[in-house]
């Protein structure tokens, strides 16, 4: 892991057997032969009581505020197309008002 210095690990709280090994073996790593490694978990519906519990001593910087979001549905039937064909045309349909996808 030459070059890495942070790890980041996104969307936590959507748990399976992967990401626990994956974060397990990186607080092994850093315990042991990288303590500068730097290690981040982010959700934004994550227990942090429980991952303090699994990583030891940590630091837990909770953000709380709201990003609106607009669901906006599609004003057609898409029976017979494939889905990625229905995406892209709404994509190129989506107007460019700065906002994300």
């Amino acid at each position: 892991m030459r070059g890495v210095s942070i790890l980041i690990f996104d969307e936590f709280h959507e748990r399976h057997l992967y990401g626990d090994i994956a974060l397990a073996r990186a607080l092994e790593i850093q315990a042991s032969i990288r303590p500068d490694l730097k290690i981040i978990v982010m959700s934004a519906t994550l227990d942090t009581d429980l991952l303090e519990t699994i990583s030891g001593p940590a630091t837990c910087s909770l953000r709380k505020g709201h990003v609106p979001v607009e669901i906006e549905y599609l004003k057609r039937e898409t029976v017979d197309e494939p889905p990625w064909e229905v995406a892209v045309d709404a994509f190129a349909e989506a107007p460019e008002d700065g906002g994300d996808v």
